[in-house]
């Protein structure tokens, strides 16, 4: 900005915008922060304060946590160490495990629902403290349970003691809306019948002395409860490469945490075991029943061989007949494997073509020597369970599901193929021993009859004894194996873990709040200077052509907390003149500052007497406060000045005189025509004169433009050494640009807050148009705080406006 010199005229007025410095001024802002320090301690401790209480009523969170390993060897069976005496035994092959199939077992919603059950957590209670409620899980004054009809999900309502041996329910509520229901005694250890179903109510050993306020029960779904829970379940491995599963849950109460982490590894393992027990069951039915059939059959032959040896009385076979026996004997006892083995295989042959048993497993192949037989349906039987297992938990349109039931039918398909082609073969070998057996039964003729039919007949027996034996034989090892299925899981720990909540974090969200209250203040006067769109300081004036005479600092104390926005105007328009003769403080020193720059642009302006007229592009730009002031410090200098109101709509410089009814609206009107009738001296000032409005007249413009204005000018111009006419704004009315005719010197106020800075380029138009004579600007209202606007520190705090409780400093 030129300093009492003119710019070239040739530059565009386009270009008069002051081009912002948008880089941020850390200085500045920590001469702001200083300046604001205790809105900003406030600030912080209001933050802090709304911390605490977010950690007063947010329920605190702990974290409980088991481990157990799935129990498998290097062949994925599991329960290999109590089962390894037995493998000899048919129907003790392992189980594969797939730990990651286990981890979503474990997360499952029907275990989960059990558990729920299992604890009761479909049933709340809690009791109401100052701003928050505490959860009652195994201190709850009293236990309550509902009736066949389970918990009434959505329901709540409070309990309270009403003696010592019963209490009262009220306040119902079902999903937040309030039920019209009375309140309800109820006695202790005794089941009522409510409008929500049966209640029973039984004391606990903090009924005496815990019960001394109301407690609050809340009924919810056990599937909603379960999925709830389930949320904050974590299921995972410990490591890589290992069996060892961490489970642990995030709940508002330790002692549940660690209940429904031991109780849900308890509801897996009778799972797991309810399973494997199936395969056992399916095999057990199957040879019992083979045993009823196989002992009915027996009893005839015994009766058979009874009722021979009595018709024929026979005693014992001829020694001749011994060796053939023997041979026939060595075939008969082939003859019952391969009979067996058939048998065996006709019925999981006819087992599966059952369609009823699609989804069954398969009898175990115990009896078949087809070891290839034996494996298959063993293999079938492990798939059918894992399919089983993992139905439960997905539905049938999942991939995974998809692919099983595929597997599961190309195993079926192979497994019929497999016994179909080991009947073809067994029937095939039987028919190879009976054409033997004919043979010696061509021997045997040449013996009695008797002995002949004897021997078919104790030959029958043998078969039926041999294969009753075994039957019980397997039964006893099905029954063994069904009584050592163990667990799948050994539990490494049970649910522990820190009493310290990890949530919320107190360090974090007190450092967090603390940041917070340091920052907010700051972000409030970044978007403050973003969003300020006035005149800010000298800098923004750079771009201006006019010469700048100097910027007069912010009068003005600091009334109530909104001064954390603005600073409050503090000088009346009654007492608007603060400059005093000989004072130092810093206001007195910027008027000495323009004085001498005026005094500076005067000596080019050839006058004896310099006509000076104020205004502004806004209204409260403090013109009035600078020419009431500006005219007090040059009447200290022992010249003469005179103070003309000519801002007769407001006539606010008026005030600073007792109030007169005659003044320059009266002369201007020829209602006075001496001119030393209108003039006031002021009491403070002896070198100072002040023409006050008088009556406010209805048409200032009018009376301005006549001659009397001229006429009143030239006659002041002989009393005094300078004229300072208050004018009102430019851009308000057209009674300035009237004024302007008489005046030598223009002085264009403008306020830092107040104009917005998109009016720059109206104001050097107006300076490069010559709408007002010489006109200089000059800069009102500057605050202390240095930084990059340009503002001057003059040393001292101050502010600016029209003062209340004004102080000189010196």
């Amino acid at each position: 900005m030129a300093n009492n010199s003119e710019r070239p005229d040739n530059i565009p007025a386009a270009q008069v915008a002051a081009k912002q410095d948008d880089v941020i001024n850390i200085k500045e802002y920590l001469f702001w922060a200083w300046e604001k320090k205790w809105w900003i301690l406030l600030s912080i401790f209001l933050c802090v304060c709304v911390a605490f209480y977010y950690l007063y009523v947010t329920p605190k969170s702990y974290v409980r946590s088991a481990q157990v390993m799935i129990k498998s060897d290097s062949r994925g069976r599991s329960g290999i160490a109590e089962l390894e005496a037995f493998q000899d035994l048919n129907g003790f092959s392992g189980v594969s495990v797939d730990v990651m199939n286990e981890i979503q077992a474990f997360k499952s919603p029907i275990l989960m629902e059990r558990v729920v059950k299992r604890l009761g957590l479909d049933v709340f209670t809690y009791k109401h403290n100052l701003l928050r409620d505490e959860v009652l899980y195994n201190n709850a004054p009293v236990k309550v349970s509902f009736g066949e009809g389970g918990t009434p999900a959505g329901y709540t309502f409070e309990i309270s003691k009403s003696s010592d041996t019963s209490v009262e329910l009220s306040s119902f509520y079902y999903k937040g809306d309030r039920l019209g229901i009375d309140d309800i005694t109820v006695s202790l250890n005794d089941t009522v019948e409510t409008p929500i179903g049966k209640i029973f109510i039984a004391p606990t050993r903090f009924y005496a002395d815990g019960f001394d306020t109301s407690v609050k029960v809340s009924c919810g779904s056990v599937h909603d409860v379960a999925k709830a829970f389930l949320r904050s379940l974590s299921v995972e491995l410990a490591e890589k490469e290992t069996s060892v599963i961490n489970i642990s849950i995030t709940d508002n109460v330790i002692s549940r945490a660690d209940d429904i982490v031991n109780a849900l590894i308890d509801v897996y393992n009778e799972e797991w075991i309810s399973y494997m027990n199936e395969a056992r069951v399916n095999t057990s039915n199957f040879i019992n029943e083979r045993l009823v059939i196989i002992e009915n059959e027996l009893n005839a032959v015994d009766t058979d061989v009874e009722e021979f040896k009595k018709e024929n009385k026979l005693f014992d076979i001829p020694s001749e007949a011994q060796q053939t026996a023997e041979e026939s004997s060595v075939y008969s006892s082939r003859y019952f494997d391969i009979t067996n083995e058939l048998a065996i295989a006709q019925y999981i042959l006819d087992y599966l073509k059952d369609s009823n048993n699609n989804n069954s497993l398969l009898p175990s192949g115990a009896g078949i020597q087809d070891a290839n037989v034996g494996s298959q349906i063993a293999e079938y039987n492990t798939t059918l369970l894992r399919y089983k297992a993992l139905l439960e938990n997905s539905s049938p349109s999942n991939p995974v599901v998809e692919d099983y039931n595929i597997s599961l039918e190309m195993m079926r398909s192979s497994i019929f193929r497999s016994i179909s082609n080991l009947i073809a073969t067994l029937q095939l070998q039987a028919k190879n021993i009976e054409s033997r057996e004919s043979q010696i039964r061509g021997k045997i003729e040449m013996t009695p009859t008797q002995a002949k039919e004897l021997i078919d007949i104790e030959r029958q027996q043998k078969v039926k004894e041999s294969l009753y034996v075994y039957l019980l034989q397997k039964r006893e090892e099905n029954e063994l194996s069904s009584s050592l299925v163990v667990d799948n899981t050994r539990i490494m720990s049970y649910a522990t873990g820190s009493n310290a909540p990890v949530s919320p974090k107190t360090t974090s969200i007190l450092v967090l709040a603390i940041a917070i209250g340091l920052i907010v203040p700051f972000i409030y006067k970044v978007v403050k200077d973003v969003l300020d769109s006035t005149v800010r300081g000298k800098k923004d004036l750079e771009a201006l052509s006019a010469p700048f005479v100097g910027e007069l600092p912010f009068v003005g104390v600091r009334k109530h907390f909104l001064c954390f926005m603005r600073e409050v105007s503090a000088v009346s328009s009654e007492n608007a003149i603060v400059v005093k003769d000989g004072s130092r403080d810093t206001v007195n020193e910027a008027f000495r500052v323009v004085r001498a720059n005026l005094d500076f642009v005067a000596k080019r302006i050839e006058t004896k007497s310099l006509v000076t007229l104020f205004t502004s592009y806004n209204v409260d730009s403090g013109k009035t406060f600078v020419a009431a002031n500006l005219a007090a410090t040059m009447s200290i200098k022992k010249v003469k000045v005179c103070l003309i109101d000519l801002d007769m709509r407001k006539a606010t410089l008026s005030k600073t005189v007792q109030k007169t009814k005659t003044g320059v609206s009266s002369y201007l009107a020829g209602f006075e025509t001496d001119v030393d009738n209108i003039i006031c001296h002021h009491p403070d000032y002896p070198n100072l004169d002040v023409i006050p409005v008088g009556a406010l007249p209805p048409n200032p413009a009018e009376l301005l433009q006549g001659g009397r204005l001229d006429e009143l000018i030239a006659e002041l111009r002989t009393r005094y050494d300078y004229v300072y006419i208050d004018c009102p704004p430019l851009n308000i009315v057209a009674d300035t640009s009237v004024i302007a005719r008489v005046a030598d010197m223009s002085i264009f106020v403008i306020r830092v807050g107040l104009m917005e800075r998109v009016l720059v380029p109206e104001v050097e138009e107006i300076y490069r148009s010559s709408r007002l004579p010489n006109m200089v600007v000059l800069l009102n209202a500057v605050k202390e705080r240095p930084g990059r606007y340009g503002y001057h520190r003059y040393g001292y705090n101050y502010g600016y406006g029209y003062g209340y409780g004004y102080t000189e400093k010196k």
